[in-house]
């Protein structure tokens, strides 16, 4: 069942959340320096395979392949371009308004001074010129920012993971054009083939498409050769599809600069020598979407309820953890460090409770924003559809 892949997205979710909760407090993760390490904990996760779980950008490829897997595998489940023409009247919709419901909460905080960002500099944590939040934002300008600001441009001045939505539209539009034009065609695969070998001159940025792609031609697989889960079966080739999901996962654990490698970096760097991380990015992406979706006991884990359950808010995290880390997240460990806790210890109490409050407002944002605003779109969707096709049907039969 490819239930699993929201579960992956929902992992990778905390990926992103602990890739702007925790470098903060343990710089070496983002700098790479042995030098700014407070211990051998933090250096060891930093310099091992273990990085790739504070990797959000390796976690945000991951998004872009499981985006072109989720939007075309129905497709070629049922072969109705009905449901492409649905999908794509909704996409923007189903994007815009939870991004301008997350914009207009950190607006609030901003015009409250409930972003805790001068605590964080007081503590020595954070630089003055690193502040993000000391401007004035108007709510009328909102409007500009969330809904055609960060679906036109690569960065996003309130909600700065927004930059991604330009990414996620696009990307979107692009993969019901392909299932559109080349779905059900027997060429599609020498389709997708020209487009990831040969689009690309045009912008640094065009990886960011292809995973689009590669998680079409994923669901392509998935989906009609059923051939690849009954060799599985026959000749277990288990092992195979975890070592190929790990495989990826190791790729996802490369900085995207390291001045002082260690000796797994080293290795990797020479294992993946003369490809840019992107591409390692890419390809490490891939390997782990493929191995999830073959494995049974990867399946099985990505389609537990807690993972389930992440997969259904991820969307919600992703656009809700940036506010709660700099209001909540910061005001916790500002007031844990003024009370002379230890910094490693003041560290567990501010990521567990800050994770445990992010869930727990990513799941109410969900079931109350994000969840009846797809459900609405969706009806008023299949109804401008149904009339149109009756109406074809009125005048084709006149």
């Amino acid at each position: 069942m490819h239930h699993s892949m929201n579960g992956v997205r929902g992992w990778a979710s905390l990926v992103v959340f602990v890739y702007h909760s925790v470098p903060l407090f343990y710089p070496v993760i983002s700098t790479q320096k042995h030098g700014v390490a407070k211990g051998y904990i933090d250096l060891f996760l930093a310099k091992s395979p273990l990085y790739v779980l504070t990797n959000g950008t390796f976690a945000v490829f991951v998004f872009f392949v499981l985006s072109g897997f989720v939007l075309s595998v129905k497709f070629f489940e049922e072969k109705s371009r009905i449901y492409v023409v649905s999908s794509m009247l909704r996409r923007y919709f189903r994007l815009a308004i939870p991004v301008f419901a997350s914009s207009l909460i950190i607006v609030i905080c901003i015009r409250f001074n409930l972003f805790h960002e001068n605590e964080m500099v007081k503590i020595g944590l954070l630089k003055t010129e690193q502040q993000r939040y000391i401007f004035q934002f108007y709510f009328h300008d909102i409007f500009q920012e969330s809904l055609i600001r960060v679906f036109t441009e690569r960065s996003a001045l309130l909600n700065l993971v927004l930059w991604t939505m330009q990414y996620e539209l696009v990307g979107s539009y692009i993969v019901f054009l392909f299932i559109i034009l080349f779905g059900t065609s027997r060429l599609r695969f020498a389709m997708y083939f020209i487009f990831l070998a040969f689009a690309g001159k045009t912008g640094y940025y065009v990886i960011y498409y292809k995973c689009f792609i590669f998680g079409v031609v994923l669901a392509d697989i998935y989906t009609n050769f059923p051939a690849i889960k009954r060799l599985n079966k026959i000749f277990s080739l288990e092992i195979m599809f975890i070592f190929t999901a790990l495989s990826g996962l190791a790729l996802g654990s490369m900085p995207m600069y390291i001045e002082e490698p260690s000796a797994y970096q080293k290795s990797l760097q020479y294992v993946m020598r003369g490809v840019n991380f992107d591409g390692v990015y890419a390809l490490g992406s891939c390997l782990v979407v493929l191995g999830v979706l073959f494995s049974k006991n990867l399946e099985r884990i990505f389609s537990s309820k807690v993972s389930l359950f992440l997969g259904r808010v991820s969307f919600s995290i992703y656009l809700l953890h940036i506010s709660i880390i700099f209001t909540f997240g910061y005001y916790l460990f500002s007031i844990l460090e003024a009370n002379k806790v230890l910094h490693d210890f003041a560290f567990v109490i501010y990521f567990v409770l800050t994770t445990f409050f992010a869930i727990t407002v990513s799941h109410y944002f969900e079931k109350f924003i994000d969840r009846p605003i797809n459900g609405f779109s969706q009806k008023v969707v299949w109804k401008v559809i149904d009339v149109a096709i009756s109406a074809r049907h009125a005048t084709q039969s006149r």
